[in-house]
């Protein structure tokens, strides 16, 4: 999915929160965590919940940025916080499994050895 940067200004949270998944889901981590940060700018700021959960989404898109550069202490920086921001919101937030979420980060997180990887590809999913 191509984002178009022209309608920025007519495209809702909801829309860059579903691209954010779609693009989540695809292996575009990087792409994923800018239409996130866009629901991020956007949530209300007497909105913290929100603000919180895009917050953790972001992080869990950058923790796998760094995973594909196998920059691991990144990984294990992103993938805490993102589960500090993510925990409250367990089990499910705006239709998204938040605990499959934790669960899968803290899978990656215990085994953080490049060689030995034998993780799925991620995914969000929803309830």
């Amino acid at each position: 999915m191509q984002r178009n940067t022209k309608d920025r200004g007519t495209r809702t949270l909801d829309d860059f929160f579903k691209e954010g998944i779609s693009l989540f889901n695809t292996g575009k981590y990087f792409e994923s965590h800018e239409a996130w940060e866009m629901c991020w700018k956007q949530a209300k700021k007497d909105k913290k919940e929100d603000r919180d959960f895009y917050h953790g989404l972001i992080f869990v898109a950058a923790g796998f940025v760094h995973y594909e550069k196998q920059n691991y202490y990144g990984v294990k920086t992103m993938f805490t916080r993102a589960k500090q921001k993510l925990a409250p919101f367990e089990p499910t937030y705006k239709e998204i499994n938040v605990i499959h979420i934790v669960k899968m980060l803290d899978g990656y997180l215990s085994d953080i050895v490049p060689q030995s990887s034998s993780r799925t590809t991620p995914t969000i999913i929803k309830r």
